[in-house]
């Protein structure tokens, strides 16, 4: 029986981004998105999200190149509330499931700050039992460890009772290669349908 859900953020119980904020962010201020704005989320944002990096520290350079006017605490802002939609399809389902007894929580790869912002200012916190992010485990999702270290902390009694719903398909694997329960998510439709069958 299933007792423990951890729910993947971005893509799941966020809506999948209609387009990127790099994107948007290079067509506003004429950045080029390949040359000025990937080194930056290919280079630095990597270690951030895992908690080796602040964010806030590393786009201070990078705000010239991105002919960015405005200052590092604006930048995230505008960032954090371009993807901010939340699947309120999602939350019904995790409120109907938290009152069955079924404790739910987040799996994220975020950095500090986004992962703050999500849980706080979006009060992602009133909806779930907790949030485990890469920034603060110092690991990926694609990894089994940052799995071992969710578990340890969900306090379940057996790792077949422990599902995870997840948009990448490395993540679902990790998970699975732990011992844990894993889904893909695809939408909700397909979501219902095999809950209804797990459950």
């Amino acid at each position: 029986m299933i007792s423990h859900i951890l729910f993947d953020i971005d893509g799941v119980v966020l809506c999948k981004r209609k387009r990127l904020f790099s994107k948007v962010l290079a067509e506003e201020f004429g950045a080029s998105e390949q040359e000025d704005m990937l080194p930056f989320f290919t280079g630095p944002f990597q270690k951030c999200l895992v908690g080796k990096a602040d964010l806030k520290q590393e786009l201070v350079p990078y705000l010239p190149k991105w002919h960015y006017p405005h200052t590092v605490e604006a930048l995230t802002l505008s960032w954090f509330e371009h993807e901010r939609t939340l699947e309120e399809r999602i939350l019904l389902d995790v409120t109907a499931l938290r009152a069955k007894g079924i404790r739910c929580f987040l799996a994220t790869d975020n950095e500090k700050y986004r992962t703050e912002y999500l849980w706080t200012n979006l009060n992602l916190k009133s909806h779930f039992d907790g949030i485990f992010a890469s920034s603060s485990l110092g690991v990926r999702k694609s990894t089994s460890e940052f799995w071992e270290k969710a578990f340890e902390q969900v306090q379940a009694t057996d790792r077949r009772f422990v599902l995870v719903w997840d948009d990448e398909e490395e993540n679902v694997i990790a998970a699975k290669a732990f011992g844990l329960s894993a889904e893909f998510y695809t939408d909700f439709s397909d979501y219902s349908q095999k809950m209804a069958e797990l459950l």
